[in-house]
């Protein structure tokens, strides 16, 4: 398993941060949650993700500025689950966009072992 933390910009975390995170994580010094502790499990449906992913990308883009743009893109979905949202979001934005790798499938991972390897 891979497991990828972002700052509040969305861009990855500083090696320090990292390394503090993982030190406390393999320390196991924190405190467990009881199962009658996590409150709610909420399941959404993709479109009830998707919706409120948009909703919250639309909050935070200005449409009119990327639009104005025209930008041409080539994106590599990696066969990953972006490929669900991307294509609306793009076609919103008015972007020409050459699209790679979109078929989601379950077998195939976006990254090899050795890539991931390479993160560590």
């Amino acid at each position: 398993m891979d497991i990828s933390i972002f700052d509040q910009y969305g861009l990855d975390i500083n090696k320090t941060t990292e390394r503090k995170i993982e030190n406390l994580f393999f320390r196991e010094d924190y405190r467990r949650v009881y199962l009658d502790d996590i409150g709610v499990i909420e399941v959404l449906s993709n479109a009830d993700i998707i919706g409120r992913y948009l909703e919250g990308f639309n909050k935070v883009v200005n449409h009119q500025v990327v639009r104005k743009r025209k930008f041409q893109l080539v994106v590599d979905y990696a066969h990953g689950t972006a490929a669900q949202m991307l294509p609306d979001i793009f076609s919103y934005l008015g972007c020409e966009v050459i699209v790679l790798n979109t078929s989601s499938n379950d077998g195939l991972v976006s990254r090899s072992l050795d890539e991931q390897g390479k993160d560590m």
